[in-house]
């Protein structure tokens, strides 16, 4: 009796190791390439929103700066003068439109390092917590803080102004007006004293890099009256 046999169709052990293999391979790449695709998609996304709050940030110091107040006390030489004390890392005033309230606050701005970065930290006090006659205080309990702007470099602060309170002062009496434009005496500095300069600066400017290398510039303009406002405190004395 004669057996016939019939051809098995299927794939070898060989064959299924092999496709196994290119299978592998692409998934591999197609996993590897996701991976660069979602990394992507992460660091643009969290860029994105790091520039989003800095804008508001920049927004936020804007408003706080050109409401300024030229509050006058008295410094440490026992001299009328503006709460205005500005360094390249900090700057600190008084400001009728604070960030955290309603009222008007004595308020700071300062930067802080964070690993290879720089962040901008808002600080805010009540006038009412302080009672602001005599600069310094003997000690400042800032409890809001905030972070304003973060992940930036190459971060400072700089101001246009006199260079000193003799040279404001002479300007003021030479207009007879009261009302003068930056002269050519003023010019951009990095430090502003209450006891050598003693009334606002004109311009203050706040100039940072971010991570892609893209450099801002705001520059704002303060009330130019706080000369004419120490006078006449000055004058209240006699």
């Amino acid at each position: 009796m004669a057996v016939a046999f019939r051809r098995q169709y299927g794939f070898s052990l060989i064959e299924l190791m092999i496709a196994t293999t290119l299978l592998s391979l692409v998934m591999f790449s197609g996993y590897y390439a996701y991976s660069l695709y979602s990394n992507g998609w992460t660091k643009r996304s969290e860029l994105y929103w790091s520039n989003i709050n800095n804008s508001m940030g920049v927004e936020a110091f804007i408003r706080t700066v050109e409401s300024i107040n030229a509050h006058v006390l008295v410094n440490t030489e026992g001299q009328e003068a503006v709460l205005f004390e500005g360094t390249r890392d900090s700057v600190t005033f008084v400001t009728n439109s604070p960030i955290l309230s309603n009222l008007p606050a004595l308020v700071r701005f300062e930067l802080i390092k964070v690993k290879d970065e720089y962040a901008i930290v808002y600080s805010e006090l009540s006038l009412d917590e302080v009672g602001l006659y005599r600069w310094p205080l003997s000690s400042l309990n800032w409890s809001n803080r905030i972070i304003l702007i973060d992940k930036v470099k190459n971060i400072e602060f700089s101001y246009f102004s006199y260079i000193n309170f003799e040279a404001a002062v002479q300007s003021t009496n030479q207009d007879e007006n009261n009302f003068f434009e930056p002269k050519s005496e003023m010019t951009w500095q990095s430090q502003i004293s209450m006891k050598k300069h003693r009334v606002l600066p004109y311009k203050v400017n706040l100039s940072f890099t971010n991570t892609e290398e893209k450099k801002t510039y705001i520059t704002v303009d303060l009330p130019n009256d706080s000369p004419n406002k120490v006078l006449w405190n000055m004058r209240q004395e006699f």
